[in-house]
């Protein structure tokens, strides 16, 4: 059976950690931006494991925004009950996203919200987002992870005047970060990590991993003896 890869310290790893860190530290909102398969969601959900107080999030693709609100507002008080007729609601989703900001604020273990695949709602519930970090700024970093086209979205809506959406990032500011897919380095940091040594064998996987979730795979089917390197 293959076991879930063990994360090692390649360039982006040490680059979300500071800038996670920063934001847990600091109560700052930043944004990762990386495309799929570069180890983002497999970094976020480890730093959620390994450090208390910081909860992740995840946007599902076409999920309403008031599911999602209702899904976090549940997370973070597993006690609340919610009224499922008022989901019904248009004006229920401002209840939800008030009640979970006023938890955090009144809960002194919460220091980092991290919400991935952020695009995922649509422009108007992006701008959203500002509002939950102005009512929790002052109490807990924020981390919005998604990939490069999200980023270009925001640019795009940004420029149009779309509502919120200038708000939302003159709140991020600088903080944008963008990571670059693996080099050679990296990908034989993760090779060694995974018992592979030999120079050749480095080389096939750099130059047939378009990213970290193929390299994964590679790497599984090789250890299986699935795949022979010529």
């Amino acid at each position: 059976m293959i076991q879930e890869h063990t994360l090692v310290p390649t360039k982006n790893y040490e680059k979300m950690k500071r800038y996670s860190d920063y934001a847990r530290e600091k109560k700052k909102l930043v944004m990762f931006i990386a495309q799929n398969g570069y180890g983002k969601t497999s970094f976020l959900t480890n730093y959620r494991d390994t450090n208390p107080g910081s909860l992740y999030f995840r946007v599902g693709k076409g999920e309403p925004a008031k599911r999602f609100y209702s899904r976090f507002l549940s997370d973070i008080d597993p006690n609340e009950i919610q009224d499922v007729n008022k989901l019904m609601k248009k004006s229920y989703i401002y209840y939800l996203m008030d009640s979970a900001s006023y938890i955090i604020n009144e809960r002194s273990d919460i220091n980092l919200i991290m919400i991935d695949e952020f695009g995922n709602f649509n422009k108007r519930y992006v701008s959203y987002i500002r509002q939950i970090w102005d009512d929790i700024k002052y109490n807990s970093g924020m981390i919005l992870a998604g990939p490069p086209s999200v980023l270009k979205s925001l640019m795009k809506w940004q420029k149009e005047g779309e509502q919120g959406i200038n708000e939302l990032m003159s709140r991020v500011g600088p903080n944008r970060f963008i990571f670059k897919k693996s080099d050679r380095a990296d990908i034989k940091l993760i090779c060694e990590s995974r018992g592979i040594n030999s120079s050749k064998e480095i080389n096939f996987f750099y130059k047939n991993s378009p990213d970290l979730r193929i390299l994964h795979a590679l790497l599984d089917n090789y250890k299986e003896a699935e795949l022979v390197i010529v």
